[in-house]
């Protein structure tokens, strides 16, 4: 039996609606259900607007700045 990862992160493309807001919602949800990670972040080119930013945070999902593609692979090895 493998051991699921601590965290994932979603590289996700631009957050600039409610519908791409709730399509990461959805992947974001279904990484939880079926890997049993609580730790998911999105990591995207530009930070996403503040009032997606605050809905992204009531649902425990942290941005991650896009410009240091050199750290994905670190933070996914925490």
């Amino acid at each position: 039996m493998s051991v699921p990862p601590k965290s994932v992160i979603i590289s996700s493309g631009d957050l600039h609606n409610v519908g791409d807001l709730a399509l990461l919602l959805q992947c974001a949800y279904g990484v939880r259900r079926s890997l049993g990670v609580k730790d998911v972040k999105v990591r995207q080119w530009a930070a996403p607007a503040a009032e997606v930013q605050t809905q992204l945070g009531l649902h425990a999902i942290s941005v991650l700045d896009g410009k240091a593609p050199l750290d994905w692979a670190r933070a996914g090895r925490g």
